[in-house]
Order: structure tokens, then C-alpha cells, then sequence
């Protein structure tokens, strides 16, 4: 049984180490380490076993609170216990319930501690890369659109000073305690925004209100952020801008999460990548380059030119794969290390060989071999026949076609006979 994670975001790292990931890992790659830990442990595959059925139920868990960006972050801050209370400001107890209702705890201290602990939110983008990007590496620049303390008023809202003031209905709180009695020694208390500061705890003079951001205390600009694709990157890897997120009034700014995402539209490159490390590219090869032998030429994504022999006396059958050591792809922060580079081999025939050609290879060749001799006067029947070329992906989708067009035939007569019924 995994233990107990402590309240405080340094030591809450269980639910991660339960699913070996980290604090940086993108969804994609907590919901695969997910998969992976709930089959293993799956009470169907583990019957009468108690410790996989209750290491099952602590994936689950820790699955549905990495899962959910709200619950992740208040896990992060304040580890499992605050998600139990609630979050921050919620540890529970006759304390924070006289805080709550009737005003006690603190007050607006409180509130400026629970806003301190608080930051604003992140935004999240994702970056098409190619495969020569994440190979040669590569700075790109992206244009973001982000909400920041307005310059003018400082983030105030009000351009004079004092024209901020606390709001007298709410004493700055932002809310409002609404007693009513309901019969004799009965009385209730309920909680609403204060209408006249809308929850904010303080007004602005009209007169004073910043014309930039119109008393927001925030507005909107377009940014450029230069991101570093280093050589190796894989996608669902996340790059993090500490500061480069939304800015909301009296908070901290939020981060920036870049996360990297594979360009899968077509492309003109040969090589494909393979388990992280290595590359596959496909190569065509005639069929006197399949068995006299081969030197052929491949342009790396570096801009080398690879070149590549094949060993005496080999011969090259269709699908075959050959390996070129560390010319694969680099590994993430140890470019200097290389996966390796696959070939694959398609075998080119020829469409056809005249007779004389034919009889040349033949003698060259091994023997064909010897075929069951039928006697002129035998009882038993032949039959003589020439192949045909024959399409079978075109076959299938005559097929195909053809059952459609039946059904539908099908679908409009059992309609015609429907119609006749209700008349």
C-alpha cells in the first residue's frame, strides 16, 4: 500500500511515484503510465489477490486526481489532505466555520493570505514540430495573447491616488452577511456577494477609473515567446514559461506550458522515427542490386550524405531490414548519442524478360526443381492453365460496392412494401 502523502506540495509526490511520472508529465503520458499500472494490477488478472486488488484501487486514485487539472493543482500545492478539505483555506474545524459565517479568523487578513497562496491561470499550447526540428533542434517563435497588470494604473484600476477606496457595504470583504429571523430565538445567516463592490472589496471613483483598462486593472497584449525545440524531443513533452500566464488583480502571474506535438501531416522526408531513439527509412532497390550486390546513396536530415554498401556475396530479399549504427536519432539531452538508423528494402522486378534474357538467368541460377512425371497413358485427369494478373485490392472494393448498391435496392423495397401496409 503506497503511504500516506504529507499535506505540504514538496512532499506531495506519491501519486506520481505511484504512477511513475512526474510533476512535468503531459496527460498523454499519465493516462498511458495509467493503462499500463491498471491492467497489471486488474482484479480480473490478480483473482484472490488482495494487495494488486488494493494497489488497483491507489491507481485509480491517483489516476483521477492527476486526470483533472483542478485537482492536480490543489494535490501539488497541498498534497492529499487538501484535497480532503477542500483545498487551501479549508482545514476544516469550528474555527474556519465561525470564519465562514460570522466574520471571526482574521478576516481580511485571512483573505490576503488565501490570495497569496493562490496564483492566476496557466495557459497551455501546443507546438507542431517536424521530425528535422526535433533532429537538427530549433528555436521557434510563437505568438501568445495574454491578460497582464495594466501599465497605466499599475493595476489598481483608478489613476489618482485614493481613488480606490474599500467598500463601506462589505468593509472589504467582499461579501455580505444576510440575517433573518424565523421565529421567536431562530435565527439564519446566509452568505451573498456584495452588489456594491461586485466582490471585490473596493470601489473606484468614476471620475478616477483608468481609461486603459476601463477599472479591470488588467488588459490583454500579444507576446512572442521564443521556444528552444532541443534535439531528441518527443511529443506530449511539456516546456514550462514560469510567469508567462495570465495575470489576474492581486495575483501572481500563472505559467506558460508548451507542450510539443508531432506534425503527422504528409510529409517529404523518408524517415519515420521508432521507439524514441531510432529511425526507419524505406528503400527501393532493383533486383540485380538485390543479388550482385548494392552502394547506394541516402541524404540525412543533417544534410550528410550516408553511404551505403551492402556485404559481399548478400543478397537482399524483399522486406528485409538492415541497421546503420548511431545514425538513428539524437537522445534527448545527450545529442551526442545516437539511436540507429533502420533501412528497410523494397526489391524493384522487372515487369518482364524476353526468352533469351530468360535462358541466360536460368543457367546462372539454381536448378528449378523437379516436377511429378505424368505418363501419356494415365488414368488421371489434367488440366492446363496460364496465370492472369489479378488486383485484389480492386476486387475487394468492387465487392464492397456491390453490396451497397443490394442493400440500398433492399432498404427501398422494404419501404415501398411499409407504405402499401398503412394505406
Amino acid at each position: 500500500m503506497s503511504r500516506r502523502p504529507s499535506s505540504s506540495s514538496s512532499n506531495s509526490n506519491s501519486f506520481y511515484d505511484l504512477l511513475g511520472v512526474n510533476k512535468d508529465s503531459a496527460q498523454t503520458e499519465i493516462r498511458k503510465a495509467y493503462l499500463k499500472l491498471a491492467n497489471k494490477y486488474h482484479p480480473d488478472k490478480n483473482q484472490g489477490n488482495e494487495e494488486a486488488a488494493e494497489m488497483f484501487k491507489q491507481v485509480q486514485k491517483a489516476y483521477e486526481v492527476l486526470s483533472n487539472e483542478q485537482k492536480k493543482s490543489i494535490y501539488d500545492q497541498y498534497g492529499e489532505e487538501g484535497l480532503e478539505n477542500g483545498g487551501p483555506g479549508m482545514s476544516g474545524g469550528m474555527a474556519d466555520f465561525m470564519s465562514q459565517f460570522f466574520g471571526g479568523g482574521g478576516g481580511a487578513s485571512n483573505n490576503r493570505t488565501r490570495a497569496q497562496e493562490r496564483k492566476s491561470s496557466d495557459i497551455k499550447y501546443e507546438l507542431t514540430v517536424t521530425l528535422e526540428d526535433v533532429y537538427n533542434g530549433k528555436n521557434k517563435k510563437l505568438r501568445i495573447k495574454r491578460t497582464v497588470q495594466c501599465p497605466t494604473c499599475n493595476g489598481k484600476g483608478g489613476t489618482k491616488e485614493g481613488a480606490v477606496k474599500q467598500c463601506l457595504t462589505c468593509n472589504g470583504r467582499g461579501i455580505r452577511m444576510i440575517t433573518r429571523q424565523l421565529g421567536p430565538g431562530m435565527i439564519t445567516q446566509t452568505q451573498s456577494v456584495c452588489s456594491a463592490c461586485s466582490g471585490e472589496g473596493e470601489v473606484i471613483d468614476e471620475k478616477f477609473k483608468c481609461t486603459n483598462c476601463y477599472a479591470k486593472k488588467v488588459v490583454e497584449i500579444a507576446e512572442v515567446v521564443e521556444v528552444n525545440i532541443d534535439k531528441g524531443m518527443t511529443a506530449g513533452q511539456r516546456l514550462t514559461f514560469y510567469g508567462k500566464g495570465e495575470q489576474a488583480p492581486g495575483l501572481p502571474a500563472g505559467d506558460l506550458y508548451i507542450f510539443i506535438k508531432e506534425d503527422k501531416s504528409p510529409s517529404k522526408s523518408i524517415f519515420t522515427r521508432y521507439e524514441e531513439n531510432h529511425l526507419i527509412c524505406e528503400q527501393s532497390i532493383n533486383l540485380s542490386q538485390a543479388l550482385t550486390g548494392f552502394e547506394i546513396h541516402i541524404k540525412h536530415m543533417d544534410g550528410r550524405i550516408l553511404i551505403i554498401q551492402s556485404n559481399p556475396g548478400e543478397i537482399i530479399k524483399p522486406g528485409d531490414v538492415k541497421r546503420i549504427r548511431g545514425e538513428g536519432m539524437p537522445r534527448f539531452r545527450a545529442p551526442q548519442e545516437k539511436g540507429d538508423l533502420l533501412i528497410k528494402f523494397n526489391i524493384v522486378f522487372p515487369e518482364c524478360l524476353n526468352e533469351d534474357v530468360t535462358q541466360k538467368i536460368a543457367q546462372l541460377l539454381p536448378p528449378k526443381p523437379t516436377l511429378m512425371e505424368i505418363e501419356p497413358n494415365s488414368e488421371i485427369e489434367v488440366d492446363h492453365y496460364k496465370i492472369e494478373s489479378f488486383n485484389i485490392d480492386e476486387y475487394k472494393s468492387r465487392r464492397q460496392s456491390s453490396r451497397s448498391e443490394a442493400y440500398e435496392e433492399e432498404e427501398e423495397e422494404g419501404g415501398s412494401q411499409r407504405t402499401c401496409m398503412t394505406h
